[in-house]
This record gives structure tokens, C-alpha cells and sequence, in this order.
């Protein structure tokens, strides 16, 4: 830490490594080396508390009524003493002032004392020494016994609410459905699509109609790949037909111990894995089947895709969503983790043709970032709009290698469209 409070703040230079002449001794090397780190860690120190000093003095100062308005020098003094890092990180002077005195801190405490007694080092592959900053950020981030990260589940509590008048604003307390980052990918992939379902479609969905509520995409040419918030916020209208009307939706609750179909409620109880073809019969054949982020959860999933195969109605259509990389939940069991390829075999398999496929939530940034707690307000909506959704094809399949270090090799959801033929 105290490394990086140096390089955060601290602009001072250390006086140049003499070199001697003639013949040189390791142990020479080896002392002068110790030296050096001996004064980069006393420069650090001495660095942190004269700053703590100059901020206490500030907040003094402005208590006592001082305004920023001060001499355009000084301004600039301050401006010119400031290390880049600072301004590639956006730091202000109360973002730095909390950090230091949250540093003071955490010194006393005898859990952070091997960050500080360990120097920071570059490794010889880093492109650059911000890389080897963030591996020790990180590793201090998500230590024991103070977890920083990840921030919270899912994203919880940081999200974008979409306001009904159209604006999008980012809200910290939003704890809507839709303002999670995995939420807004489903919807965006749901709306995107959504042009493909009947006006009067029989719709099943799992626990309870969460996407079947979903508003219809406007045919205005919008792209769900590029405006992915606005397919989101497309998806939350009013005044939009829903993707399936009320009275033409079920749900299907899990129970491995029975099998009951109420027409009333229009509901199914029962286990994907062992719906025979007789209780098949015994449901409605559905134009629809909405099934997202189920088949991590199931035993078998061959057997739950002949189960759902056997739900759709021949020409019917599936909307398959499943995780590839996700954090672990049970409900009441998490099983598997699909790539397209597995999701596109086990459709396959039991009868499916898939129309449509997409990577949900792609690329390194959202995906780990989403594995940290961030949450959708964390991202600029410039971002989210290209990354919550992005169409896959067979050519960009064959055009990945054994592997990349691309955005295209890593995502969060699966999502396809899958139709059951007519015969």
C-alpha cells in the first residue's frame, strides 16, 4: 500500500544509484538495493503524514470559511503536483482525503502489515507497472479479514433504474428486477426477439412471469446490439403490448416429488428431468417456452431438454438462456456452466433447431466486473449499450481460435432462440 500511496501522491525523486567502476560485488548490488527500498519506504512514510498534516490544515481552513478561489498559481501549483495516476483515476481532493485517512487506519492494524512490508515489483511480462498495481489493489481488495470485494451480490444495490418517462438515470439504491447487469442482458435478448412471437401466443415460464411481462420492441429498426438500455427501457413500457398477454401465461414451479397441472392457476408443478409424454399431454402445447437461467440448476439436462422439448408446441419457439460464467447459487442445486456450443448440442440433440444465438453480458470488463459486485450504475450507458447483448454466428465461431484474449472469450449468459419442428 504505502508503494502506491507513493505513486498516488508522492512526486518526489530518489537520488540517483551511484555506479562504481571496475570491478563490482554482488553483495555490493545487494546492499545499495536495500538502501534503495529502505528509502522509497521512509519517503512514503514521511510523504503520507505531511499530507495528512497539509489536509487537516485544509479542512481547518475551509470550516473557517476559505474558498477555493485562490490565486490562479496556486491552483496550478497544486494542479502540476498532482501524478498522473491521479488523473487517470479521477481522484479529487475528498476522494484522496478519504483515502488517506483510511490508510491511517488500516497501518495500525496487524493484518495489513504484509502489504506493507512487501515492496512492489514489477513482473517482467507487464506491459505496463499499472498492471502489476492492480494485482496488488485487488489482492489487498478482496483479503481477510475485510472483504472489499466483491461489493455485493450480483450487483445488488448499484443499479440503473430506467425511469417511465424514457430518461435513465443511475440510481445506488435500485433494487429493481432489471437494474442487475445478468436482468438487463435477459431483457435485452428477450425484446430482441420478441418481434418472433405470435400477438396471442400460449407463453410458459418458469417460478413466475417475469419476462412475459416484457414490453414488445418497437419496429423502428432498433438494434438490441447496439441500444441495449433502450431495448431494457423499451421492455419496461406501459403502454406496449406485452410479450404474452396474462391469461395466456403459465408458470412452472419445480417439485420433484409430484406432477399437477391447475388450469386454474395456470400453473405446473413438476420436475423437467421426468415429464413423460403422457403428463405432457395432460399440459397445454405452448407457442412459447421462456426458459432462462434454469438449466444450471437441473441434474440431467438432456432430459430436462426432452421435458421442455415436449411442452412446445411443434413450431413453437424457445428462448434458452444458461451461464457460463456466473458466481455459485443454489436453487435449490447449481449443477453446470454451458459454453454456445453445449447449449447449442443439447437443444440439438433433443430435437431443436436453433435460429438465433447471442452472448449475453460479454467481454472481460462486465463479466469480472460483475464477479466484483458491480452493479449496472457502474458502467457508463455507452458500455452497457454494446455489451448486454451481442448476436453470435457459426462464422465467428469457426474464426475463434484455441484461444483469445479477446472480449469474444469470455461472457456471462448464453441466449438462443430455438424453434421445435412442424412434424
Amino acid at each position: 500500500m504505502y508503494a502506491l500511496l507513493w505513486l498516488l501522491r508522492c512526486n518526489g525523486e530518489l537520488p540517483p544509484l551511484p555506479v562504481p567502476t571496475g570491478l563490482v560485488h554482488q553483495h555490493d548490488d545487494d546492499d545499495a538495493l536495500a538502501k534503495v527500498q529502505a528509502a522509497k519506504a521512509e519517503l512514503a512514510r514521511s510523504c503520507n503524514e505531511q499530507m495528512m498534516k497539509l489536509d487537516e490544515l485544509k479542512a481547518t481552513l475551509l470550516h473557517r470559511g476559505a474558498t477555493h478561489s485562490g490565486p490562479r498559481r496556486l491552483q496550478q501549483a497544486d494542479s502540476e503536483h498532482s501524478c498522473p495516476l491521479e488523473t487517470l483515476l479521477g481522484l479529487s481532493a475528498g476522494v484522496k482525503h478519504a483515502l488517506r485517512r483510511e490508510t491511517k487506519v488500516w497501518e495500525k492494524a496487524a493484518w495489513m502489515q504484509p502489504q506493507l512490508s512487501e515492496p512492489l515489483v514489477a513482473h517482467s511480462s507487464s506491459k505496463t507497472v499499472l498492471i502489476d498495481i492492480f494485482i496488488r489493489l485487488q489482492a489487498f481488495m478482496t483479503s481477510l479479514p475485510r472483504v472489499y470485494l466483491p461489493t455485493s451480490i450480483w450487483g445488488q444495490g448499484r443499479g440503473l433504474k430506467l425511469r417511465s418517462d424514457g430518461h435513465r438515470v443511475a440510481s445506488r439504491n435500485s433494487g429493481a428486477f432489471d437494474a442487475l447487469v445478468d436482468r438487463m442482458s435477459l431483457a435485452a435478448f428477450v425484446t430482441a426477439h420478441a418481434h418472433l412471437v405470435p400477438d396471442d401466443a400460449l407463453c410458459l415460464e418458469w417460478d413466475s412471469p417475469n419476462l412475459a411481462k416484457q414490453g414488445r420492441r418497437k419496429a423502428d429498426g432498433l438494434r438490441c446490439d447496439i441500444n441495449a438500455t433502450a431495448c431494457v427501457h423499451a421492455s419496461q413500457q406501459p403502454d406496449l403490448p406485452p410479450l404474452c398477454k396474462p391469461e395466456n401465461t403459465w408458470t412452472l414451479k419445480y417439485d420433484s416429488s409430484r406432477f399437477a397441472v391447475d388450469a386454474a392457476a395456470r400453473s405446473i408443478i413438476g420436475d423437467l428431468t421426468t415429464i413423460s409424454e403422457a403428463q405432457a399431454a395432460a399440459t397445454p402445447r405452448f407457442d412459447l417456452l421462456l426458459c432462462t437461467q434454469v438449466f444450471e440448476h437441473v441434474a440431467d439436462p438432456f432430459a430436462s431438454a426432452l421435458g421442455v422439448f415436449r411442452l412446445t408446441k411443434p413450431g413453437g419457439l424457445v428462448f434458452f438462456t444458461a451461464p457460463f460464467i456466473s458466481i455459485y447459487h443454489k436453487a435449490p442445486a447449481d449443477h453446470w456452466r454451458y459454453t454456445l456450443e453445449g447449449c447449442k448440442a443439447l437443444l440439438t440433440r433433443v430435437g431443436f433447431s436453433v435460429l438465433h444465438a447471442a452472448k449475453l453480458g460479454f467481454g472481460h470488463h462486465i463479466t469480472h466486473a460483475t464477479l466484483m459486485g458491480y452493479g449496472s450504475a457502474d458502467f457508463p450507458l455507452s458500455f452497457l449499450d454494446r455489451h448486454l447483448l451481442r448476436h453470435h454466428s457459426n462464422a465467428q465461431e469457426k474464426a475463434m481460435g484455441i484461444a483469445t484474449r479477446g472480449d469474444d472469450s469470455v461472457w456471462m449468459n448464453n441466449g438462443l432462440v430455438a424453434r421445435r419442428p412442424m412434424y
